[in-house]
């Protein structure tokens, strides 16, 4: 004998069954709405008591994507969230994550993150609460929209003094430099003084900068020296020619480092290592103490002049031709008949 079935195709036993599963679930979003004051909460499919989601079917109630709050109840917290915002006058909450001594705040870096990102971090009072899968607490919020509640005005604070502090930082050097010539001028003109500190050095002619060894005494950076040393050069790898004459020749010895020096009548030079050019800077200083001067015109004073360029030789012109230029033809005009 089967058992009798209602029209819904339920026996009484599951019909029971069904009822206590309902008052279960009934019971537990008792629970748990009472445990967070009467805040709105939403709840998985299960305890909802709604068809499961395929979320909540695979991955279990922590994964449901349902939100089974009513949008007359979304609208009333929006509205809260509204009041509560022009109460504290558009201020940051009591518990804003961006006040001192903030649980947010002992997390390192959490609160310099949020403050970079370029979306709004809005104000999580009013908000309902997520209570799917998991008991409902601060932190976990299931609202429609975040962009129906208030801009954290915490948020908004620290987004502006992080905008400022990227500005400062690139305008800073411009402005350093900036204040420091004015305050420099200021002093300057007070002290009625054409320059404030140590006396600047001339300008160094050429690429002069190398040091000449100890053996050489002091660099190559008189202005004498200068001089010879410009009208010095190397040629065929090897002759050390003053303008058009030939005066020394170059050496080079291979080891570890390469080392060139010049030797001539007047004077050689030590061993030195670097490229030839340094063996020219103190080779001018040995021709500088060995009484050599310049040429007038050359040097860093009086630069050389211009080349110029000779004129090309011709050759002897052509006779031009006695013979008279030939007459030209004489055109016939024909008068049509």
């Amino acid at each position: 004998m089967t058992r009798a079935r209602k029209p819904d195709g339920l026996t009484p036993a599951e019909r029971a069954e069904m009822a206590a599963f309902d008052a279960e679930n009934a019971r537990r979003r008792a629970e748990m709405t009472a445990s967070v004051n009467g805040r709105p909460v939403a709840f998985d499919c299960e305890t909802a008591g709604k068809p499961h989601c395929w979320a909540c079917a695979v991955y279990g109630p922590q994964a449901c994507l349902e939100d089974h709050i009513p949008p007359q109840v979304h609208d009333a917290c929006v509205t809260e969230a509204r009041r509560l915002y022009a109460e504290r006058d558009k201020g940051p909450c009591h518990d804003c994550a961006f006040r001192r001594g903030s649980p947010e705040r002992e997390q390192e870096g959490l609160i310099d993150r949020v403050a970079r990102q370029r979306e709004s971090f809005h104000c999580h009072q009013a908000m309902p609460l997520d209570g799917r899968g998991r008991a409902p607490a601060e932190g976990d919020y299931a609202p429609d929209d975040h962009a129906r509640y208030p801009v954290c005005a915490g948020w908004a604070a620290a987004r502006e003094t992080h905008l400022a502090r990227r500005a400062a930082a690139r305008a800073m050097p411009s402005l350093r430099a900036r204040v420091a010539k004015s305050t420099r001028a200021k002093v300057v003109a007070a002290l009625g003084l054409q320059r404030f500190g140590k006396p600047r050095r001339r300008a160094r002619v050429g690429t002069l900068a190398r040091v000449v060894p100890p053996g050489l005494g002091l660099w190559c950076i008189t202005r004498r020296r200068q001089a010879v040393r410009l009208e010095l050069s190397i040629v065929q790898q090897r002759q050390v020619t003053r303008g058009y004459r030939l005066i020394g020749e170059l050496h080079r010895r291979a080891g570890e480092q390469v080392q060139h020096r010049i030797t001539s009548p007047l004077g050689e030079t030590p061993w030195i290592s670097g490229e030839p050019g340094a063996a020219l800077d103190a080779f001018a200083v040995v021709l500088v103490r060995a009484g050599v001067r310049a040429a007038i015109g050359s040097g860093p004073d009086k630069p050389p002049p211009p080349y110029t360029r000779p004129p090309t030789k011709r050759g002897p012109d052509k006779p031009k031709s006695r013979r008279p230029p030939r007459a030209r033809p004489k055109t016939l005009m024909l008068r049509a008949a």
